[in-house]
This record gives C-alpha cells, sequence and structure tokens, in this order.
C-alpha cells in the first residue's frame, strides 16, 4: 500500500512541475520569437550632394576706380552642397571661372583677366570650399566656414547663407562679403590707390539633385 501511495504521489508532483513549468517555457520560447523576428532599426539616409544650379545662382562684385562704383559677374559657375544634418556639418564648395568676368567693358575685362589681377592663365578659379553648419537661434540660415582661393592664395572666410525664394519659386542661399585684393596678391591699382583695395560681392546659390543618366 505504501509503495502505491509513493506512485501516485510521485506522478501527481511529476504533474504539477510539468504544470509549473510550462507557462514558463512558453514564455520564454515567444520571447525568443519575438527577439529572432524583430526588425533591425536602420540608420537615416545621409543626405545626397547636391550641384550648383548655374541658371538660377549669380557672383557679382563690386569695387571703386578713382571713386567710381564698377559692378561686375562671373557668368561660368559650378559647385556642390551637401546639406548639413543634427549630427553632423555639411560641406560647400563653391567656384567661378576667372574668364567668364563680365563688367560690360571688353577691354577692361581682359586687363581684369591679366597681370596685376586675376592672371586667369595661371589661376583659372576663384573657389570657396568648406563646411556648412546650422546657425543656432535661425529658422534656416546657415553657416559656411572655409578658404576662398584666389591667385593661389588662400584666406580663411565666414558667411551666413540665408535662404530665400525668387520670383520663379526657386529657392536660393543667399550672402554678402567684402575682400581685400590685397590679401591675395593683387597689385594693380593697389599702391597708388587709382582702384579700391576692397572688394564687396553677393552671391547666390541654388542648388539642385544630380541628373542621372
Amino acid at each position: 500500500m505504501s509503495l502505491r501511495k509513493e506512485r501516485v504521489f510521485t506522478g501527481l508532483d511529476s504533474r504539477m512541475r510539468y504544470i509549473t513549468f510550462l507557462p514558463l517555457g512558453l514564455a520564454l520560447f515567444a520571447l525568443w520569437g519575438c527577439a529572432g523576428t524583430q526588425s533591425p532599426s536602420l540608420a537615416p539616409a545621409p543626405p545626397a550632394e547636391l550641384v550648383l544650379a548655374e541658371s538660377d545662382s549669380s557672383v557679382t562684385f563690386r569695387v571703386d576706380k578713382k571713386g567710381n562704383p564698377v559692378n561686375g559677374r562671373f557668368e561660368a559657375l559650378n559647385g556642390s552642397f551637401t546639406p548639413p544634418t543634427a549630427d553632423t556639418s555639411g560641406k560647400i564648395y563653391a567656384a567661378v571661372a576667372v574668364a567668364s568676368v563680365d563688367t560690360d567693358n571688353r577691354r577692361r575685362d581682359g586687363k581684369i583677366k591679366g597681370k596685376g589681377w586675376f592672371e586667369a592663365d595661371a589661376h583659372p578659379l576663384v573657389a570657396f570650399d568648406g563646411k556648412v553648419t546650422a546657425k543656432p537661434n535661425t529658422d534656416a540660415e546657415l553657416l559656411a566656414e572655409g578658404v576662398i582661393t584666389m591667385l593661389g592664395v588662400q584666406q580663411p572666410l565666414t558667411a551666413t547663407l540665408t535662404p530665400q525664394t525668387n520670383s520663379q519659386g526657386v529657392t536660393a542661399y543667399r550672402t554678402s562679403f567684402s575682400v581685400k585684393r590685397s590679401d591675395f596678391g593683387f597689385t594693380a591699382g593697389v599702391a597708388n590707390g587709382s582702384v579700391g583695395d576692397q572688394v564687396d560681392l553677393e552671391v547666390e546659390l541654388a542648388w539642385q539633385a544630380e541628373a542621372t543618366n
């Protein structure tokens, strides 16, 4: 009799252990299944590099000659732009072809391209290369910090880029700044003061996705 009772209680104890651990096993299995099928989180895609929309961009300048303003522009531009994100700075590169300078006076344009001025044959580009960050406490302004290169000479430049939309609905970043010709090695008209040392620039840059074939 005692042996029979022992068998009964032993079997009951085994079933109780089975019943007790069954929910735990099912729970662990469910958790394992969820972990195994959970999709990994993907990092956001980096911002795409944009290229300059030349037809919607412009670089103009003003310099004094014997007290009279001379206005000009560069017709050939190119560049690239990677917008900044919340975590990383962006990049900007913009260049003008010196040979495309236009002051509405061909004779003067020829001089500007030559010795003492831009020396276009040896230094065909004026370029800015730098990083871009979101400007604090502004809606959409950016801060560009880098170097501008003329005549092979580099000088630091910091500029605020302000987005503006024109009448055609194109948004471009605008900025203005001044440089001194003597800082880059220009000599024409500097010593005698016949041409102002300071040059004021107005820049408007629009960007677009690069066309793919």
